[in-house]
């Protein structure tokens, strides 16, 4: 299978963030609020690029 190599601007967020097991037992990255501002930010600049 092939498939496209695609990087995005808002993968930057994740190098500081924490992937661990949550409250559920399931491991997933924690929502912090640094994150989501992050992830926030990094989209609106993607979608200002677009238009």
């Amino acid at each position: 299978m092939i498939t496209m190599c695609e990087y995005r601007p808002e993968y930057a967020c994740y190098k500081t963030a924490q992937c661990k097991r949550q409250a559920d037992g399931q491991c997933r990255w924690t929502e912090t609020q640094e994150l989501k501002a992050c992830l926030e930010s990094k989209q609106k600049e993607s979608s200002e690029k677009i238009f």
